[in-house]
């Protein structure tokens, strides 16, 4: 398996969240954010840990770091107060359809999934654009089979 149908099962995950209109991965990130397309969510690989035990060294565990941020609303719309609001009720339903998320744990190989937390703010800018938004910390373990010489 590969980073890339980690973040394509995340991808479906995310489209059937109550709210999101657009979800993206690393295969169809848009050049910008279209208002018609919010709230968008987006997933995106961090600094990952890689790991492979001398004793058993046809196996190979990764610890996917992931990012998935929902862009709500760029920050010059509305107040503060209305921002975050539009963005809180995001927090429970994330979490809940990640706790059902077989999407992922089914894929071969997957050990386990993790929700890390939430930030709720103005997100890193997307294509020049600051938004109000919502960002979870995710890891996906999965352990891999490799083949080795000798």
């Amino acid at each position: 398996m590969s980073l890339s149908t980690i973040l394509a099962g995340m991808k479906t995950i995310n489209a059937a969240i109550t709210g999101v209109v657009a979800s993206y991965d690393i295969t169809d990130v848009p050049a910008s954010l279209k208002t018609g397309n919010l709230p968008a969510a987006l997933v995106l690989p961090s600094p990952t840990e890689l790991s492979i035990l001398p004793l058993i060294a046809s196996r190979r565990t990764t610890k996917h770091q992931i990012v998935l941020r929902i862009y709500v609303e760029p920050i010059a719309q509305g107040t503060p107060a209305q921002n975050l609001t539009a963005v809180e009720p995001f927090i429970e339903r994330v979490a809940d359809r990640y706790s059902q998320a077989v999407a992922i744990d089914s894929l071969a190989g997957v050990q386990k999934h993790d929700l890390l937390g939430y930030r709720i703010g103005v997100l890193p800018d997307f294509a020049g654009v600051d938004y109000i938004g919502i960002e979870f910390p995710m890891m996906v373990q999965e352990i891999r089979s490799v083949t080795t010489d000798g």
